[in-house]
């Protein structure tokens, strides 16, 4: 067994995988490190994402020579859930790499709605530094949609037996949901074969690769900040400790209460476009509302006290079919309809209809093709439901 200068201890963990176009077996070997890691450099300005600590403990490569794919990935819940990759890019990627594969590596992000849709976005051609976190600006960035997945494909050529390239972490507490952190693919991606996960091919191993992105603003995007003054309605006097709540097109939601002088602030939050809001405070009229936001702005709210308590039915239920749809849709509800926005992934006012029925059919035919959030206003209330226009 090969000797290296880093004291890896070989615990060499077989299985053979048939590569069906080829006609021979290819195994997996891993080689564990005993001794050294290596700690990621952070950096400032954005945000890493990855399901690795930071640490390059353990590598994995194939005794025969050949391609494979490492891969790590996000899916619509980890983007949408933070408000801070709404018109951000991925920019940075960062590979642990041991020991030299053959040649360049080649890596690959991939965008699309699941694992058998993935369009690529951004391609690099690198050659790496081994024992080490091998950093690689991207020439062209990706751009981040949070109704796709995301991959990080990373392609190499293996040397053979007693060749470790691919750089992996062992420290984690838990591996993610469904081997997002530790994808594997015998070959090439565009040779179209299947995914499997690290765990599947070794049992006792939890690990995932060290691959990372980057995500940063667009530049030239807006980062603004509105700031909410609210006073109360009778003798305009500000207002402490009110609940200020803004909503996206994703539902995503920040909450803040005022200061002493009625203030309260939402700095970089990354929001664009189409915003609702609701004002609440004990004893006041909830007020609500929405904000087309294009910078920095000043939404002024005048609270109006409750004088006599009557809890009043102001919950909206819709109903919106066919869904998706290329011609038309329905809209019903429970409350007369008073108007209807449909909002683009951008938060873009894409179409307005003025209604004033509990029953309307929307006309689409001009629309592109994509997903929309369909805003549907009663006097009482509003509802968002996510929709799908399709050729």
């Amino acid at each position: 067994m090969k000797s290296l200068t880093h004291n890896i201890i070989l615990l060499k963990l077989i299985i053979f995988l048939l590569i069906t176009n080829t006609g021979f077996s290819q195994t997996i070997e891993r080689a564990k490190n005993n001794d050294t890691s290596f700690d990621f450099n952070v950096k400032k300005g954005g945000e890493w994402l990855m399901w690795d600590t930071g640490v390059m403990t353990d590598s994995v490569g194939f005794d025969t020579k050949g391609w494979w794919t490492s891969a790590v990935y996000w899916d619509t819940e980890d983007f949408c859930g933070c408000l801070l990759y709404c018109f951000h890019d991925i920019t940075i990627i960062k590979v642990g790499v041991w020991d030299l594969p053959e040649g360049d590596v080649v890596a690959r992000i991939w965008q699309g709605p699941d694992r058998d849709n993935l369009i690529e976005c951004a391609f690099e051609s690198f050659t790496p530094v081994p024992y080490s976190i091998n950093e690689l600006m991207l020439t062209v960035p990706c751009a981040i949609d949070p109704n796709y997945e995301y991959w990080l494909g990373i392609e190499w050529y293996d040397p053979g037996e007693g060749f470790y390239p691919a750089g992996i972490d062992t420290e984690i507490e838990e591996t993610p949901d469904n081997g997002k952190g530790e994808m594997i693919m015998m070959g090439r991606y565009s040779e179209e074969k299947d995914w499997t996960t690290l765990s599947e091919i070794f049992p006792d191993l939890k690990g995932v690769w060290n691959h990372q992105i980057f995500i940063e603003q667009e530049i030239g995007t807006l980062n603004p900040t509105i700031t909410f003054s609210v006073t109360d309605a009778s003798d305009y006097s500000p207002l402490t400790d009110v609940t200020v709540d803004v909503i996206n097109v994703f539902n995503d939601s920040l909450t803040k209460t005022t200061n002493i002088n009625g203030l309260t602030y939402f700095s970089h939050c990354c929001f664009q476009g189409l915003l609702d809001y609701k004002v609440s405070l004990d004893d006041y009229k909830t007020v609500t509302g929405e904000i087309e936001l294009s910078g920095d702005t000043l939404v002024e709210i005048k609270m109006e006290k409750i004088t006599n308590i009557v809890k009043e039915e102001n919950h909206i239920k819709v109903s919106v079919f066919p869904n998706p749809a290329s011609e038309k849709f329905i809209v019903e509800s429970n409350q007369k309809i008073k108007q209807i926005k449909l909002i683009n992934i951008n938060g873009k006012i894409a179409a307005k209809y003025a209604i004033d029925a509990f029953s309307t059919e929307i006309n689409i035919n001009e629309l592109k093709q994509g997903v929309y959030f369909m805003k549907i206003i009663s006097d009482k209330s509003v509802k968002t439901k996510r929709v799908l226009v399709v050729d």
